[in-house]
């Protein structure tokens, strides 16, 4: 997973368009209610201000099945299972400690272990299908991707 930290000062706003799941295209009109819209547990404030922001990492990425099995977030909110990619919210690691992707195989396949890349490829994250992913994990990965055989 990938993490942007902020610190308690000089918050530049070009930075929210590496990790916000907002999908800004410039750095034009922002506004901090759009930068949470897909964050965990801020989504849904209404009155946010710079402060929700710095000295804060926040994590960024996407958990990707591959067809022969599901992936699901199920901590620090449970997600929809899914065979493709789930956008995982940009959770605030000053509120949860951990992210946790599990990963389930469709009969007659079982999951063997997450990758770096798709297909097998990349290296090994881990074999076990429960995967945790702390604010020191894998902070420039931005796929995690569920490997079933």
């Amino acid at each position: 997973m990938a993490v942007y930290t902020y610190t308690t000062t000089n918050i530049d706003f070009s930075s929210f368009d590496v990790w916000s799941n907002a999908g800004f295209t410039d750095d034009t009109n922002i506004n901090l209610n759009s930068v949470l819209s897909d964050a965990y547990p801020e989504a849904g404030i209404t009155d946010v201000s710079v402060s929700d922001i710095y000295n804060r990492s926040w994590f960024y990425g996407n958990v990707v099945g591959t067809g022969n099995g599901t992936v699901q977030i199920t901590y620090p909110y449970t997600s929809a299972t899914s065979t493709g990619t789930i956008a995982i919210k940009n959770v605030d690691y000053s509120v949860y400690s951990y992210i946790r992707l599990a990963a389930v195989g469709t009969y007659p396949f079982n999951f063997s272990e997450w990758r770096t890349a798709s297909g097998g490829g990349g290296t090994q994250i881990s074999t076990s299908a429960n995967l945790d992913l702390t604010v020191s994990d894998y902070t420039s990965q931005v796929n995690f991707y569920a490997y079933f055989v």
